[in-house]
């Protein structure tokens, strides 16, 4: 591949990541937002800050280029109200990449986008998952059947890297 070959790629292409202050249900010792000390409170719908058209119309500025969205936060995205509207606006304008520690109940996600949306799933797979990994194992494994992308993402730490290998 040329030089040329190479820039016209990447300009074909465009990735974008949208942060959005969600609340979280777990308390992790190690949280760098301040969840786990109870010093973050803080949280916002998807439509509080910027509304879904806003970002919307961002990304259809790009429409020659194929877009790949990633949807962060330091918190549970799924529990911000709107999350499952403005992930289905996303369907069919980027692959969307929705990072969750999967506590959410996928029946929701399912009677809002399609089996074949171009959603892809970053689980976490917590400390505070490994209480009940089987229920976890056991969403990873329908979202799969249901035609979504799972990719489990685990959190380690200097206290979790023994453990590491059990969860293969």
């Amino acid at each position: 591949m040329n030089v040329d070959e190479k820039n016209q790629i990447q300009r074909d292409r465009i990735d974008v990541t949208i942060m959005l202050d969600a609340p979280c249900n777990y308390r992790c010792f190690y949280c760098c937002a301040g969840w786990g000390t109870g010093t973050r409170r803080h949280h916002t719908s998807v439509t509080d800050r910027h509304s879904m058209s806003q970002y919307i119309e961002f990304l259809d500025r790009f429409e020659a280029h194929e877009k790949v969205v990633r949807l962060n936060s330091y918190g549970e995205l799924t529990l911000l109200p709107g999350i499952w509207d403005f992930i289905a606006s996303l369907s069919g304008r980027a692959k969307t990449m929705l990072a969750t520690n999967l506590t959410f109940d996928p029946q929701d996600l399912y009677r809002s986008l399609p089996p074949q949306s171009t959603l892809f799933i970053l689980t976490s797979l917590h400390p505070e998952t490994e209480t009940h990994f089987d229920r976890f194992a056991a969403k990873c494994q329908d979202l799969a059947s249901h035609g979504y992308q799972v990719i489990v993402h685990y959190m380690v730490n200097d206290q979790r890297i023994k453990s590491a290998g059990e969860y293969q």
